[in-house]
């Protein structure tokens, strides 16, 4: 087995995303098995850019969010990429900001939704309402796929 020292690059996807990852090569002894293991992968966003109409600027965030999964590695395999390139000087500043920002920041929590705000009583209002309006409804012979 073969593996590349990690090093930052920009990945073009066959899914059309484009990603800048920590990122390192690894070959087993068979090409097809070869992928590259990203470390803290961002999706670049493009946009147009607020203050000069005519430019567009990048946004980078998490490509899977540490809610989804908590370790930020993924293989992606070489079939899965397109093009592979070193990204800019600017880019991979950012990208080292982003990562820094985005291993200090605290995930966002999300609330479990709390069962006890439905009212029983309101659901057998609203279900004689609807039993009620469905009653003067004719059927239709049109049947729909």
């Amino acid at each position: 087995m073969e593996v590349s020292q990690p090093e930052v690059m920009f990945f073009r996807l066959v899914t059309g995303e484009d990603i800048i990852s920590l990122s390192q090569e690894i070959t087993k002894g068979d090409e097809n098995d070869a992928y590259f293991l990203m470390k803290n992968p961002m999706k670049i966003i493009y946009m147009q850019n607020p203050m000069i109409p005519s430019k567009m600027a990048i946004s980078l965030m998490q490509w899977v969010f540490g809610r989804i999964c908590e370790t930020q590695e993924f293989k992606i395999f070489e079939t899965d990429v397109i093009t592979i390139s070193q990204p800019s000087p600017s880019l991979m500043e950012y990208y080292h900001e982003a990562v820094t920002a985005m291993e200090t920041k605290p995930q966002m929590e999300i609330a479990e939704p709390d069962v006890d705000l439905i009212d029983e009583d309101d659901l057998e209002d609203d279900s004689e309402m609807l039993k009620s309006i469905l009653d003067h409804i004719e059927p239709s012979k049109k049947t729909i796929h």
